[in-house]
């Protein structure tokens, strides 16, 4: 144990008070799953396929041409939702005092377009959770093609607080993620008399102020009969969100997330510099310095940093951070304290 003053033991204090990893501890879901207009997601499946989301109003939706095809999608104005232009469609969402609901759906392609309305949508999230709380919630909608109801869909949505976990991807590596297991048991009921039934199992991981960033998932069809069962996985493989410049105009950082150890070293994961994100360890050294420990990066482009700390509102100084032989001050402003939050507040370069 490295030898501290009575000044740092305070800020060992302070950073432990806060830790979110307390017994009985409410998570905020929405914290976890922010809903933030502008945000683009990059996802990769087990096959390396890529799947890209963007966050927009039902407002922006509406001034794409496709969006006349729908004819439910304008009541759901005030709403933002999942846009994947690639896989063609929009899927809204949003919070309120049970949760993150699922409003509304549209899909489209060169044949049919698609609605999904619910008259009780499906609560997937609830509003705070707790490590082994339980949350349940059904569902009711129907599914319009080409303008005609074709089925019906209802269920129930279960949903498991499983823990906290680090996960690490392409995107990064973050701490203390959420870890959930949602199940959704669906009955599809055809006008033309069909029914088919859907369970479908979720391992998800959600990141403090990013949101998924890993999934797992198990999907059991019955119909006739006759029984398919898939799996499919996602990660993370890159995503934009809060943005600083270096006075080169180059994207500096979007946010970062730390942990502190109980010898008050820093680990800092999700740093992007240029478009590459990356991860580190700050050891303390004393008076509210640290080194950067090169060997827990793995990309030689690090080659030195230091870090020190600003008591008068605990942002943490990198000056400099060496990468490709650029020298980088960074100031990261801490601006969550309960869960431990850094974000850019400044970059320049020498």
């Amino acid at each position: 144990m490295k030898n501290v003053s009575i000044c740092s033991s305070t800020v060992i204090f302070l950073f432990f008070l806060f830790l979110p990893l307390n017994a009985g501890w409410a998570y905020y879901m929405p914290d976890y799953c922010p809903m933030n207009e502008g945000s683009a997601y990059t996802y990769v499946d087990e096959w390396g396929h890529m799947k890209n989301i963007e966050i927009i109003t039902v407002s922006d939706f509406l001034q794409m041409p496709i969006a006349s095809q729908f004819s439910s999608v304008s009541s759901m104005v005030g709403h933002v939702g999942f846009y994947d232009n690639d896989h063609q469609y929009f899927d809204i969402y949003g919070w309120n005092d049970q949760g993150f609901r699922r409003l509304y759906q549209c899909e489209w392609d060169d044949d049919e377009i698609e609605e999904l309305a619910f008259s009780q949508p499906p609560v997937m999230l609830p509003l705070e959770l707790e490590e082994g709380q339980s949350y349940s919630s059904t569902f009711d909608g129907f599914e319009t093609q080409d303008g005609s109801r074709y089925r019906r869909r209802s269920g129930d949505v279960n949903v498991m607080f499983l823990g906290v976990e680090n996960v690490s991807v392409n995107a990064g590596n973050f701490q203390d993620c959420l870890k959930i297991r949602r199940v959704v048991n669906e009955r599809y009921d055809y006008v033309s008399g069909r029914v088919k039934e859907k369970q479908e199992t979720c391992t998800q991981w959600y990141a403090y102020g990013i949101g998924l960033v890993k999934e797992e998932c198990d999907e059991t069809e019955t119909e006739d009969g006759e029984t398919e069962i898939e799996h499919d996985s996602l990660s993370l493989y890159s995503y934009s969100g809060i943005t600083g410049q270096d006075n080169d105009g180059h994207a500096a950082q979007a946010i970062a997330t730390a942990t502190v150890s109980t010898e008050l070293d820093i680990i800092i994961s999700s740093i992007e510099f240029n478009g590459s994100f990356f991860s580190c360890t700050l050891n303390y050294i004393d008076n509210y310095r640290w080194e950067l420990d090169t060997s827990s990066i793995s990309e030689s482009a690090y080659t030195q940093g230091t870090a020190r700390l600003d008591a008068s509102d605990l942002s943490i100084i990198l000056d400099p951070v060496s990468i490709m032989d650029t020298n980088y001050y960074v100031r990261l402003k801490l601006i969550d304290m309960e869960h431990l939050i850094w974000e850019v507040e400044d970059v320049h370069i020498e």
